[in-house]
């Protein structure tokens, strides 16, 4: 959804029900649109109930502005956040920094959208996995401005994604002879190294057949 940036405002929008965000600016008070605080609850509950954090980020002065739910995804208080792009960086997995500050970079000089994952390490110790997304806003000279996004934790996703590759590597490497297949086609949906060379078969020729196409010899 594109996003609206006039300087001459202290709002950013955009078009549909998603948020409005105030700058740093000084000027003019505008009037906040009819039904914005019934929509900046649902927004916030949403996240909340998500899991998601919302950040921005103004480049001019280098403040950078946490929701709640931030705190909570980075397990630190708001009084320990220092409010600057070394308060996000310095929470990075040292694994992982270079990487998300080169993709931050390239965002901002739209090489290429900002949409990532990394790591982070919580005072702790506790180590998150965390998903990225973000959207550069510009001044009327293509000069980024401000950085706005979401954070949303994913640690639970990623451990699910483990014990399913362990799972899978025990089955691949068991002694036994294992098959899957699917109860409505019959057609193998995957079998272990022990099954293939009993049965003389690659992966791909066997998913091609049901249990009636073997053959005892």
């Amino acid at each position: 959804m594109p996003l609206r940036y006039d300087p001459n405002w202290k709002k950013l929008s955009a078009k549909g029900e998603v948020w409005i965000l105030s700058s740093r600016s000084q000027g003019t008070q505008h009037p906040v649109p009819h039904g914005y605080g019934n929509s900046q609850e649902r927004l916030a509950r949403a996240t909340r109930a998500g899991g998601v954090g919302i950040w921005d980020w103004y480049l001019e002065n280098d403040e950078l502005v946490w929701d709640e739910s931030m705190f909570r995804v980075y397990g630190i208080s708001r009084a320990d956040f220092s409010g600057a792009y070394d308060a996000w960086k310095n929470s990075l997995h040292p694994d992982d920094l270079k990487r998300a500050e080169l993709e931050i970079k390239d965002a901002l000089w739209d090489i290429k959208s900002f949409d990532t994952e990394f790591r982070i390490v919580r005072p702790d110790g506790e180590i998150r996995h965390i998903k990225s997304f973000g959207e550069v806003i510009y001044d009327w000279n293509k000069k980024p401005k401000r950085m706005v996004g979401t954070n949303w934790d994913i640690t639970e996703l990623k451990q699910a994604e483990t014990r399913q590759a362990d799972l899978a590597r025990m089955i691949e490497d068991s002694l036994n002879e294992i098959y899957i297949f699917d109860n409505t086609t019959l057609k193998f949906l995957d079998v272990n190294r022990a099954a293939r060379e009993n049965l003389g078969y690659t992966q791909d020729e066997i998913k091609q057949l049901t249990p009636l196409d073997i053959k005892p010899d």
